[in-house]
């Protein structure tokens, strides 16, 4: 297939967009936790991003989005990037594969940012740093190759338009399984603690907002009409779970500015799998609900 100029023009914008909520994540983080912290927060979504970064060119991609192997993981015929070059992408033959290979780098390191909530003023910099080769090395990769490089998880017809499975389910029940582990914060429950700075984390939020577009109507690998409705779906979404969840607070005591962007997350999140494939009624109710529910 031959290259089109337009739709790689349109997901190298998309994977700037994707990067810019790793610092966004970092913000919207940053300001949900104590003062002291909050310089940490921060670092560690950079630090995510850098280490997510030079493991996916390394070898992660090869995992990910290499020959099927069984369909649980990818052959290692892209490790260091060999034969990931200008010609196009066996996935997606209208851009570069280096391009489609950088699209799927930002999704690994935004899930990997993603991640650092769950071990907020309790993790050693070392530890993180393992952690985070580890889990992106054995859970991130063969993963995304299950439900977008062939895997055992795409045989059987499995949709997941733009990460649902592959960001948000990895992310938020790795984030679960490691709190458990990690266990409470010191002082947690002997005196409260407070969020230090609710306008960072609603910037936090616009942020990611904002590059949430390029992660779902970029998803599209294309400047075409899916691309289109994964755009408007993906904020018709988000501004329901944000008006959702505002009414909520709403009903049950003193509106929130806080949790109104919280349920404008939560839509995004909810939207993510479906942006491709619902309309804008179904957008409107995938973010109602999912602002009630986590509410």
């Amino acid at each position: 297939m031959e290259i089109n100029s337009g739709d790689t023009a349109w997901v190298l914008a998309s994977t700037a967009l994707v990067m810019l909520m790793t610092p966004g994540v970092g913000l919207f983080y940053g300001g949900l936790v104590r003062s002291k912290t909050v310089v940490s927060m921060i670092g560690l979504s950079f630090l995510a991003f850098a280490l997510a970064s030079i493991q996916w060119v390394l070898f992660g991609y090869s995992l990910a989005f290499g020959t099927d192997i069984n369909g649980i993981i990818g052959g290692l015929n892209y490790v260091g990037l060999s034969g990931v070059g200008v010609d196009s992408a066996p996935l997606a033959g209208n851009i570069p594969h280096l391009i489609y290979m950088a699209f799927q780098l930002v999704f690994a390191a935004v899930t990997l940012a993603i991640l650092t909530s769950a071990v907020a003023e309790r993790v050693k910099l070392s530890s993180f740093i393992v952690l985070a080769l580890l889990w992106t090395t054995l859970v991130y990769d063969p993963l995304a190759h299950w439900v977008w490089a062939g895997g055992w998880s795409a045989q059987l017809g499995a949709l997941d338009f733009a990460g649902g499975t592959v960001v948000h389910i990895s992310s938020g029940f790795s984030a679960l399984a490691l709190a458990l582990v990690i266990g409470k914060r010191i002082g947690f429950g002997a005196y409260v603690m407070e969020p230090h700075n609710i306008p960072m984390a609603m910037l936090g939020a616009g942020i990611l907002w904002f590059g949430w577009f390029g992660f779902n109507a970029g998803s599209a690998l294309a400047a075409n009409g899916l691309a289109a409705s994964a755009f408007v779906v993906t904020n018709t979404s988000a501004a329901a779970g944000a008006l959702t969840w505002l009414l909520a607070s709403w009903l049950k005591g003193k509106p929130s500015a806080l949790g109104m962007v919280s349920g404008g997350i939560a839509g995004l999140v909810a939207i993510t799998p479906a942006a491709g494939y619902v309309d804008i009624i179904g957008a409107v109710m995938i973010g109602a609900v999912a602002g009630v529910l986590c509410y």
